[in-house]
């Protein structure tokens, strides 16, 4: 099903405005959001359940990637309840300003305001120069985190494209992640943050990044510029977001997303949603435990070979498939109901979009 929700529900910033929408259902229903800027770009979310939202929230926001230095990074919150006191310690990151205005009062790095708000209003944050990643969110009451940027440019583009998700709250992070490249990429950036300083390894088929303490005031941003997949684990929760940078080799595709990575430990063993129909290709990225890789199913049926775009090697514990697929509903299963990672993201000229699986449902 496809519900068209009015313009005039963007958010403005900085304005407590009543514009959360809440869907419910008499059966279990998965949900995506495509957000779109004005009809300029796209992005979308796979929206989490409210039964898994919480009280304590990290923003994470994109850099520039291109030419574009005005990156309008953004954050918003919207309210379940009455009466939910909500205190936020910003992290300003920018090498040109560190203050910002919000209700006449003037903020600086690591300054905290409050805001209280009732149940569907919303409050949305965003600068054209500044960078939010590290600011922290703690609420009286459960509410839902966005975060992102209304204009991030690809490599070597004079055009921007907006990047958008919903945030996992802190107790939901991960401890092991495992990273994909998309279809003909050659490069992608991912930013990881944790609440305690801590050690984390990155692995890669190709070469071994010496475990190093990552601590809550640096944000890292890593370029891979391989086809291989990063191994990221550690031995407490932190959270990594990904970064596609919008250019596909030998086509007039293009565009940026931005995707929460899903945990391994959140891997689930079936998924449904649709592929929408407005782009022109659209492609699954399936990560599974490598002696289970013909137990996967795409509609009852077994993955087709000739429309499968990209295969690691599967020498490793883990081997992550691209394959192309048609728009329209999608269920993704495992013959043997073991659990596997999976992502969506599709281009069109000039716009792309990207999600994770569900990796938070009950």
């Amino acid at each position: 099903m496809k519900i068209a929700l009015p313009p005039k529900l963007q958010c403005n910033f900085l304005q407590k405005e009543r514009k959360a929408v809440r869907i419910k259902s008499t059966e279990p229903i998965s949900v995506v959001l495509f957000d779109n800027n004005d009809h300029i770009s796209d992005d979308s979310s796979m929206i989490i359940p409210r039964s898994k939202l919480s009280t304590s929230y990290m923003v994470v926001t994109p850099r520039t990637f291109g030419r574009l230095q005005n990156v309008i990074g953004v954050f918003g919150i919207a309210a379940l309840d009455e009466d939910t006191r909500i205190n936020i310690t910003l992290r300003l990151n920018s090498r040109t300003r560190s203050t910002i205005d919000i209700n006449g009062k003037t903020y600086r790095n690591l300054d905290t305001f409050e805001i209280s708000m009732n149940s569907f209003e919303t409050f949305q944050v965003g600068s054209n120069s500044l960078d939010f990643t590290g600011t922290i969110i703690v609420s009286s009451k459960p509410v839902a985190v966005f975060s992102g940027s209304r204009c991030n440019a690809s490599l070597d583009s004079k055009i921007c494209s907006q990047n958008m998700e919903q945030l996992p709250p802190t107790n939901e992070w991960d401890q092991t992640y495992i990273l994909t490249p998309d279809f003909d990429k050659t490069e992608y950036h991912y930013r990881i943050i944790v609440v305690e300083d801590t050690l984390i390894g990155i692995y890669n088929p190709v070469y071994y990044i010496m475990g190093r303490t990552y601590t809550t005031d640096e944000f890292t941003q890593r370029v891979e510029s391989s086809k291989y997949e990063d191994f990221i684990t550690d031995n407490k929760p932190f959270l990594v977001a990904k970064f596609m940078t919008g250019n596909i080799t030998n086509s007039e595709m293009s565009g940026t997303y931005m995707t929460i990575v899903q945990g391994v430990n959140q891997y689930k063993s079936l998924y449904k949603f649709v592929v929408p129909e407005q782009y022109i290709e659209n492609f699954l990225k399936i990560t599974i435990q490598t002696s289970f890789i013909q137990d996967i199913r795409i509609n009852g049926q077994p993955v087709d070979p000739q429309m499968i775009r990209y295969q690691n090697s599967p020498s490793v514990q883990y081997t992550s498939l691209i394959v192309n697929v048609l728009p329209g509903p999608i269920e993704v299963t495992t013959t043997s109901s073991v659990p596997f990672g999976l992502g969506m993201n599709g281009y069109s000229s000039l716009d792309a979009y990207g999600f994770e699986g569900s990796a938070i449902f009950p």
